[in-house]
């Protein structure tokens, strides 16, 4: 059983700012501290995209102990709207399940036992920020400067995965000695609790199949005033040191433009993994 519902507090959150994609937890009482054997009892799990991108046909998989038995289907998918003017907290939805605790042993009083959840989804970040091309060190002239070049730092981009900086922009010469070619580096980083993975295969992550393969793959793609940037690598490793990915603007612009503002956008495409567990007790029944 899926029920929707919406976020709500007194304050609207902005859009593309955060580490967050899906949240997921197990709502209080459901299961509850403590079952008896043989006792049924619900399960019940909230996911919260508390990102700013929407998410389609992510999984989810329930895990029980063998102390207890599931009545509904452990895992299933979803769809989950993130961050928006129209869901300003990002969609919600709750997913129950029946569950029920099996017999305890004759000599058995209580026993721990662990639930568990894997969340497995695909996502992605846009970053979209202006930055200054100044040509003046490749030109024996001066054009009149428009900016200065600089590099830029960022928290968050309402995703768990970051451009953390985009440093001050190079130029490099290009074949054609009329034109320049922007060079722009960017640092990128797991900044949510989750995993990052393939997201070609993201839902293998919530399965046996899942295998170390699989993690820490980003595919980068950006844009530089509207024209195809060529970023390498295309498909980056995330590592626990620098994360860097250097764009280059294979079209070039024009020298005698001078120095002006070039809008960037990169966007980030990965899958990511949540994971989440809760110890309860079983106990034996009272005769």
């Amino acid at each position: 059983e899926v029920e929707k519902m919406r976020g709500s507090n007194n304050t609207i959150p902005k859009i593309y700012e955060g580490t967050s994609g899906i949240e997921a937890w197990f709502v209080q009482n459901a299961p509850p501290n403590e079952v008896f054997e043989n006792q049924l009892f619900e399960v019940a799990l909230q996911l919260d995209n508390k990102g700013a991108f929407d998410i389609e046909s992510g999984v989810y998989v329930i895990g029980l102990p063998n102390e207890l038995v599931a009545r509904d289907s452990v895992f299933g998918r979803f769809n989950l709207k993130g961050k928006s003017v129209f869901t300003p907290f990002g969609d919600s939805k709750i997913i129950k399940l029946a569950a029920r605790a099996r017999e305890l042993g004759a000599q058995v009083e209580r026993v721990p036992v662990g639930l568990s959840v894997d969340v497995c989804y695909p996502y992605h970040t846009e970053v979209s920020t202006q930055v200054c091309i100044n040509p003046e060190s490749t030109t024996t002239t001066k054009p009149k400067t428009v900016c200065t070049p600089n590099a830029q730092s960022f928290s968050g981009q309402g995703a768990p995965v970051a451009v953390t900086k985009v440093d001050a922009p190079q130029i490099l010469p290009h074949d054609n000695p009329a034109l320049i070619q922007p060079q722009i580096t960017l640092n990128i980083k797991n900044v949510g609790r989750g995993f990052v993975v393939d997201k070609q295969r993201f839902a293998d992550a919530c399965t046996p199949r899942g295998g170390k393969e699989l993690f820490n793959i980003v595919r980068i793609s950006g844009m530089l005033s509207e024209l195809p940037l060529e970023c390498r690598p295309h498909e980056l490793r995330l590592s626990d040191k620098d994360n860097v990915v250097v764009c280059t603007l294979p079209s070039g612009f024009e020298k005698a433009r001078g120095s002006h503002l070039a809008l960037l956008n990169v966007k980030l495409d990965y899958g990511y993994v949540d994971k989440k567990s809760k110890q309860i007790y079983v106990k034996k029944a009272l005769v």
